[in-house]
C-alpha cells in the first residue's frame, strides 16, 4: 500500500493561466458574450469537456447540457479545439491522455 500514497499523478494542466476560470474568463467568456448579447436574459448550464492526448493537444471538445445556438457551440469547439495551453496528464509518471470537464453556470439579465 506505501507505493499507492507515492504516486505523483496529475491531470493535464493549464500553461499560461492560472486556473481553469481563468481560462474560461479569457477565452470562452468573450464567446459567449457576443452569442447571447442579443437576449435580454439568459440561463444555462454548460460542461465542457475537453481530451487532451499525451503531446498536451485538445483531441476532443464536447459541449453537455447546453442550450446555445448551434453557431455558438461551433465557435467554443473551434476555439478550445486550437488551444495550445496544455502539459499532458502523468499517472505513475507516464505520460497519458487526460479527459476534464469544467461546469459552467451563465445567468444573464
Amino acid at each position: 500500500l506505501g507505493d499507492v500514497y507515492k504516486r505523483q499523478d496529475q491531470e493535464a494542466e493549464l500553461i499560461g493561466y492560472e486556473s481553469n476560470f481563468d481560462l474560461v474568463r479569457t477565452e470562452v467568456l468573450p464567446i459567449l458574450n457576443d452569442c447571447i448579447s442579443d437576449r435580454c436574459s439568459y440561463l444555462s448550464k454548460i460542461y465542457i469537456a475537453l481530451v487532451i492526448n499525451t503531446e498536451g493537444k485538445v483531441i476532443n471538445v464536447e459541449l453537455k447540457k447546453t442550450s446555445l445556438p448551434e453557431d455558438c457551440v461551433a465557435q467554443l469547439k473551434k476555439k478550445l479545439m486550437n488551444s495550445e495551453y496544455w502539459s499532458p496528464g502523468k499517472v505513475s509518471e507516464a505520460v497519458v491522455c487526460s479527459k476534464l470537464i469544467i461546469a459552467l453556470r451563465i445567468e444573464l439579465f
